[in-house]
């Protein structure tokens, strides 16, 4: 059942929509009556009566569909939902740099290699760093150890040479030292020791995030073509994924210094 016949139901039983609905049909019936009883004369009144009562269901249709599309809106706004993309990183690349030019407070990112983001916008971390608190977990590309680790994992999951995704951390490792080894620099990095499951990439009061997602892997996509939402504070969605990059960043025992 949908959402609008529920809701039409539900109205339904209301009593001052079942008097509203039941004149409605009174009338609909009525004029039918006087169409077949009264001849031509009956006819064209019966219609005029029969129009009358189908013009007052469509107002109560209509009335209830504004409801159920209201509620929509709601959610929406109660989640925080701003919009969302078939895909992510230099296909969506406008985006990022839009809210990216007006940051002043917060930029945290949070995915596993994050190959992306730095062959798209490693020499402009240190000018954001310049405007806004940076900070960046990738995996750990030693955890959960044993013989076989996160990254690994990720590797066999999206069809990579063995070992790429460990390769892509340690590279984003080096190539960021001067900044997040610098106390001076607002640019800080830390490794998660958890299962990733979410990209994050948050800028001030908006996120971006998505979920990676196996089955698409194995059609041939690779991270970069996994779905993409847009959310912002207040909503419910952004402070959860606020609260899931603070608790791992916070954590000793989910995350640690890449020194």
């Amino acid at each position: 059942m949908t959402n609008f016949t529920q809701k039409l139901l539900g109205s339904i039983r209301q009593s001052r929509s079942i008097i509203y609905f039941s004149l409605q049909m009174i009338l609909v019936l009525s004029g039918a009556l006087l169409a077949v009883t009264l001849g031509s004369v009956g006819v064209a009144v019966g219609t005029s009566v029969i129009a009358t009562g189908v013009s007052g269901m469509v107002v109560f249709g209509w009335v209830i569909f504004g409801d159920v599309e209201e509620d929509k809106r709601r959610s929406a706004d109660a989640f925080g939902f701003v919009t969302a993309f078939p895909n992510r990183s230099i296909q969506i690349k406008s985006e990022y740099d839009i809210r990216l030019s007006r940051a002043s407070k917060r930029i945290d990112i949070m995915g596993f290699g994050l190959n992306s983001l730095r062959e798209d916008y490693a020499g402009s971390f240190g000018a954001w760093a310049n405007r806004a608190e940076v900070r960046i977990l990738l995996v750990d590309p030693d955890s959960p150890g044993g013989q076989a680790t996160y990254a690994d994992l990720r590797d066999n999951e999206e069809g990579n040479d063995p070992g790429r995704t460990s390769e892509e951390i340690i590279r984003f490792i080096n190539d960021t030292r001067e900044l997040w080894e610098d106390p001076r620099i607002a640019f800080s990095l830390r490794l998660a020791k958890t299962i990733t499951s979410v990209n994050i990439f948050r800028i001030d009061e908006e996120s971006f995030w998505g979920p990676y997602l196996i089955s698409q892997l194995k059609r041939g996509r690779t991270s970069r073509n996994l779905p993409t939402l847009i959310v912002q504070s207040p909503g419910y969605m952004f402070d959860r994924l606020v609260d899931h990059f603070e608790e791992i960043w916070n954590n000793d025992q989910l995350s640690r210094s890449p020194a």
